[in-house]
């Protein structure tokens, strides 16, 4: 009589098998996790860029309609709001999200005085934009609102006078003294600091100006800012920026 011999398949893993297994899924992820956030971050910087150049075009329609850029007297407010910020000026500039009674204009766009007459604008499709208040919280549509990135950061503008000062041959003034080039005082200095402006625009020795010996990074007649990936206006602690302009960065400070 012969013994039967059963064998039983081995299923399931050791030990030592599950590990590597457990090893390899943490490689996978150390190197997929870093390349999708990247991929994502470089999405968010090309769709901001392309708002940037909505904006661009949408000013040059504000200037074709009213022969110059928009500006802190800009008729627009109606009065609504005293000395406001250059973000809050491009935001009721081209897309005006005020109320029918502030200017007459049902929705966004606006009148330029009264309830009658050619409603202007919007310049921007308010769909494709975030407007409300800076920190990301309900619009007020009471002149303070302001255009925003994807981090709800503002959308900073600043304008320039014309015609450009100059000042014992220098190029033009980047600080905020009278008749700046670029005033800081246009927008929250706490959110992009006068000093960091002027380093960015070339004053590499914080003169307040522009020199003879030095090169401005843009000279437009405006400028468009708000903040790169990190979410934060300026430089870093190694004196670089992913903040996205009108204009390109100069390489000594391009992140």
């Amino acid at each position: 009589m012969h013994r039967t011999h059963t064998h039983f398949a081995r299923f399931g893993f050791t030990l030592t098998e599950l590990l590597v297994v457990i090893g390899i899924i943490v490689l996978l992820l150390s190197i997929l996790v870093p390349m999708t956030i990247r991929a994502y971050s470089a999405a968010e910087a090309t769709k901001v860029r392309h708002q940037i150049q909505m904006i661009v075009t949408a000013l040059e329609a504000y200037k074709a309609d009213f022969n110059d850029y928009p500006r802190p007297t800009s008729t627009t407010f109606n009065g609504t709001v005293a000395n406001p910020y250059g973000a809050q000026i491009l935001c009721n500039a081209l897309i005006a999200p005020l109320p029918a009674a502030t200017d007459g204009a049902e929705g966004p766009g606006f009148r330029l005085r009264g309830t009658q007459g050619k409603v202007y604008g919007p310049y921007l499709p308010p769909d494709q934009f975030k407007y409300g208040q800076a920190a990301g919280t309900a619009a007020l549509h009471d002149g303070t609102d302001v255009l925003l990135d994807p981090f709800n950061k503002p959308i900073l503008y600043y304008v320039a006078p014309t015609p450009p000062p100059s000042v014992n041959g220098a190029n033009g003034f980047v600080a905020a003294n009278a008749g700046a080039l670029y005033n800081s005082d246009q927008n929250n200095n706490t959110l992009l600091s006068k000093a960091t402006l002027q380093t960015i625009q070339g004053d590499t020795n914080n003169s307040g100006i522009i020199d003879v010996t030095e090169t401005p990074t843009y000279t437009g007649p405006y400028l468009l800012w708000t903040t790169g990936n990190d979410g934060e206006f300026g430089l870093d602690a190694n004196g670089k920026s992913d903040d996205i302009c009108n204009f390109d960065l100069s390489p000594g400070v391009r992140r």
